[in-house]
C-alpha cells in the first residue's frame, strides 16, 4: 500500500511540481544532497566501530561514494532555485558496535528501496542531466545494498540476520509512511485547507443567514439600500 502511494506521489505529484515549478526541483535535489551527506556521516561512524580492516575499508568506500552523490546533486541544482532547504534533523543511529547489525540491516533495506525508486524519480524530471545523474547514483545504491547485506552476514548468524532485516523493514515502512504524509501535506496543504473551508462554509451558511436576518422581516434589497444611501 505504502509503495503504491509513494509511486503515485512520485509519478504524479512530484512530476507535476517539478515541471511547473523549477524552484521545487532545486529544493528536492538539495534535499537529496543533504540525505546523501547524512548517510556518509553514518557510514563514517560505522567504519570507526568496525573491528576488521576489510570491513572498515568497505564502510569508508561507501561513505566516500555517498558524499560524492551529495556533490552531484548539489552540482545539478537549477541556478534559478538557489534557495537552500532547511537542514535535516540528524539522528545518530550508532553509538557502539552493538548497533552495527541493526544499522547494516536498515542500510540494506533503505538502499534497496532508494534504488527501486530512483528510476521513477529520474522519469519524473524533464531535465536530461538530472536523469543521467540519478541513474548513475542508482547503480551505486544497488551495490551499497549488496555490501550492507554481505557485512551483516559476516557479523551475525543467519537467525539474527533475518530478525534484523524484519526490524529494519518495519522501521523503513514507518519512515516511508511518515515521509509520504509530510510530502502529501506540503504538496496539497493549500488545496485541502480550501476544501475544508468551503465545506465548513457550506455547513455554516444556513445558520449564519438566520442570525443575520432580522426576525419576521425579509432580507433588505441591496440595490434599494444603496439607492436610499445615495438619496
Amino acid at each position: 500500500m505504502i509503495r503504491l502511494l509513494r509511486k503515485f506521489a512520485i509519478t504524479k505529484i512530484l512530476k507535476s511540481r517539478w515541471r511547473n515549478h523549477p524552484q521545487s526541483l532545486a529544493r528536492t535535489l538539495g534535499r537529496f544532497a543533504d540525505v546523501e551527506a547524512d548517510s556518509s556521516w553514518h557510514y563514517t561512524i560505522a567504519a570507526d566501530l568496525m573491528e576488521k580492516p576489510v570491513h572498515r575499508a568497505a564502510m569508508v568506500l561507501t561513505a566516500l561514494e555517498e558524499i560524492h552523490h551529495a556533490y552531484l546533486f548539489n552540482k545539478i541544482k537549477s541556478p534559478s532555485g538557489a534557495a537552500d532547504t532547511a537542514p535535516i534533523s540528524r539522528k545518530r543511529m550508532l553509538s557502539s558496535a552493538a548497533d552495527l547489525p541493526d544499522f547494516l540491516a536498515y542500510s540494506q533495506v533503505a538502499e534497496g528501496h532508494i534504488n527501486r525508486e530512483f528510476g521513477l524519480i529520474a522519469a519524473a524530471s524533464a531535465d536530461e542531466d538530472v536523469k543521467e545523474v540519478i541513474r548513475s547514483i542508482s547503480s551505486d545504491e544497488g551495490a551499497h545494498e549488496e555490501h550492507a547485506s554481505g557485512l551483516l552476514r559476516d557479523l551475525v548468524p543467519e537467525a539474527h540476520f533475518r530478525r534484523a532485516l524484519r526490524r529494519a523493514r518495519w522501521k523503513r515502512s514507518y519512515d516511508n509512511w511518515m515521509d509520504l504524509i509530510h510530502f502529501l501535506g506540503s504538496a496539497n496543504a493549500s488545496l485541502l485547507l480550501s476544501l475544508i473551508y468551503m465545506l465548513l462554509g457550506w455547513i455554516a451558511a444556513p445558520g449564519c443567514r438566520r442570525r443575520l436576518k432580522p426576525a419576521g422581516r425579509p432580507y433588505p434589497d441591496p440595490a434599494l439600500r444603496h439607492a436610499e444611501a445615495e438619496s
